[in-house]
């Protein structure tokens, strides 16, 4: 019982971490593409 304690423990972690993870990428993409929107208009208006 105390083997699979530790297994368990990261199994749950990795649960909590990966849709945290996921947010982070989604949070990081549209910030990138917001940006490079932005950097396509000052170069459109120039």
């Amino acid at each position: 019982m105390n083997v699979f304690t530790p297994l368990s423990f990261l199994v749950l972690l990795g649960f909590a971490v990966f849709p945290l993870a996921f947010l982070i990428a989604a949070l990081l993409d549209a910030v990138l593409r917001q940006a490079l929107w932005q950097a396509l208009d000052k170069f459109t208006l120039d």
